[in-house]
């Protein structure tokens, strides 16, 4: 009995110091593992286990010269899942396959994290033809520089913008729009419910996004993603179609009222 509650006990204040350890590199950004486990009161190397434990489940990154950590990924991916609606994944499932199967690409659900700056993939689908050398789930990308951070910005008045972008916004690709192209196009999305990135995150990757709407407004973006050549090639009409039936029938899973006639 002793021994059970001795085990116990390890486990909570094993549980206690990894949450202590996650809010301390909230508040203070990238930490080396010397000042944390001083910021701790424990042993280094009982934090340079915990920290090791919490990088195999991505919620700590290594930067620099591999002593230092910063928050990773999947801290993102548990705020964007506490903030969203809680059926937008499970709900979109099936949506995803469905559309990654008729495009041929990879299709994916985009919520906005970061202070509006990023989006974060919080669920997604590869398709028969889909990039399946990298996986998006959970990453986060420039906003200014992805078709679902288009649409979910689109969503912001001029004012709102203005508060939100940086004065240069980041800079990927020479085809990386500009501050001002930017926000200019926004305005064309806005009127067609689409947006469309060519060769703007990584040269060579292009995609096409539509919003999706719960019962109290813009949640999320539907994007379909691929090679430039196959997203603006011959099929470039089946993948928009695509992208947008469904954005339609998840929005509609979600509550949103359906479109006018």
């Amino acid at each position: 009995m002793r021994n059970d509650d001795a085990r116990s006990s390890a486990g909570l204040q094993s549980v206690d110091r990894a949450v202590t350890a996650l809010q301390l590199l909230a508040a203070s950004g990238p930490v080396r593992v010397t000042e944390l486990a001083r910021q701790m009161g424990v042993h280094k190397s009982t934090t340079s286990r915990l920290l090791s434990t919490l990088e195999r489940r991505g919620l700590v990154d290594r930067v620099g010269d591999g002593s230092t950590f910063v928050l990773g990924n999947g801290i993102a991916l548990l705020a964007a899942s506490a903030a969203r609606p809680r059926s937008l994944t499970e709900v979109s499932r099936s949506v995803l396959s469905d559309v990654a199967s008729t495009s041929g690409e990879s299709a994916s659900v985009n919520v906005l994290v970061n202070d509006e700056l990023s989006i974060l993939t919080v669920e997604q689908s590869i398709g028969p033809s889909g990039l399946t050398g990298f996986n998006w789930l959970g990453q986060r990308s420039p906003a200014t520089t992805t078709a679902a951070g288009k649409i979910l910005l689109a969503g912001y008045s001029d004012d709102q913008l203005e508060d939100i972008l940086p004065e240069l916004v980041t800079n990927c690709t020479p085809a990386t729009l500009t501050r001002e192209e930017f926000i200019n196009q926004l305005s064309e999305i806005r009127t067609s419910g689409l947006a469309l990135c060519r060769d703007e995150l990584e040269v060579g990757l292009s995609a096409a996004a539509v919003p999706i709407f719960d019962s109290s407004g813009l949640v999320a973006a539907l994007s379909v993603s691929g090679p430039t050549a196959r997203i603006f090639g011959s099929r470039h009409v089946e993948v928009v179609e695509a992208v947008r039936a469904g954005g339609l029938r998840l929005s509609l899973q979600l509550g949103s009222a359906p479109p006018p006639r």
